[in-house]
């Protein structure tokens, strides 16, 4: 056994080291967020939802809203496309200082995707409240502020309207 020197040994053990910091590092290295983020952000519905903007929605309305064509990426009122929704808004209630909202429309066996784009259309025109019919029951629709939305590269777009 040798008390002074060096081992031959050593040069590995360092080597092994830094082979385990290394594979550490990459494991534990933030990837950023496209992978952690949800493809829409809406916000609680408690500051906009029932009894708020949505008091007042009746089924009228709701068969009357305008419907997104996921297929076409277009909006549909009474069947015929439009390009502009602003003149389709409901006015929020009790009638204050808060913006309009739209009633989006979607098919049933609609898709996280197809809300997606519906909500990135909207976001496009500057509409950042939205309800969304989820019954039956004209009191099931609920509105939402919405956030932001992933554009189709994965950006994160934030509604500004």
């Amino acid at each position: 056994m040798r008390v002074t020197g060096r081992s031959k040994r050593t040069p590995l053990l360092v080597a092994a080291v830094a082979l385990l910091v290394a594979a550490n590092a990459w494991w534990f290295w933030p990837r950023g967020d496209a992978q952690n983020t949800a493809a829409f952000q809406l916000a609680d519905s408690s500051d906009y939802g029932r009894g708020s903007v949505a008091a007042g929605i009746t089924r009228a309305d709701i068969d009357a809203a305008s419907f997104y064509d996921a297929a076409a990426d277009r909006w549909l009122v009474q069947g015929k496309p439009i390009a502009d929704l602003h003149g389709h808004m409901l006015p929020a209630e009790p009638r204050g200082k808060r913006p309009g909202f739209v009633i989006a429309g979607l098919a049933q066996q609609a898709t996280t995707e197809d809300v997606r784009k519906a909500l990135l259309n909207l976001t496009g025109q500057g509409i950042c409240l939205v309800a969304l019919p989820d019954a039956v029951d004209p009191q099931g629709v609920s509105v939402h502020r919405i956030v932001a939305v992933r554009d189709d590269r994965g950006e994160l777009r934030h509604c500004k309207g």
